[in-house]
């Protein structure tokens, strides 16, 4: 992976959560994509690795507010998009797996009152 186009995604990542997640959601992501470019480091495959990084820009400007929620009187931001019929069906098992985690983790991490 190239060392310098990895360190600073990564470090877009970790700051765009710093401005954009609520802390527990933040600390959930930062593991998360932590865990993500630690097992995508030894990767040579430019096509893994141009798939990794769209995914991941992609990712990026998914954190950008879309709009928001009144819920007891504060403002929430939604943030991201649901998957595409197309995009759900891409998806290999482990790829599907790790999505239905993600989904148990984020349901766990919100609070009941939300």
């Amino acid at each position: 992976m190239s060392q310098h186009r990895a360190r600073d995604l990564y470090r877009r990542i970790l700051k765009a959560h710093r401005k954009s997640l609520p802390a527990d959601l933040r600390d959930f992501g930062d593991m998360y994509v932590r865990n993500e470019f630690n097992l995508h480091k030894k990767v040579t495959s430019p096509e893994r690795l141009g798939q990794f990084y769209v995914s991941w820009e992609g990712y990026l400007r998914s954190l950008r507010p879309h709009s928001t929620q009144q819920v007891a009187d504060t403002q929430v931001a939604k943030f991201g998009r649901d998957l595409t019929d197309k995009e759900k069906v891409a998806l290999n098992k482990e790829q599907q797996e790790k999505l239905d985690d993600l989904l148990r983790e984020s349901r766990n991490a919100t609070p009941p009152d939300a």
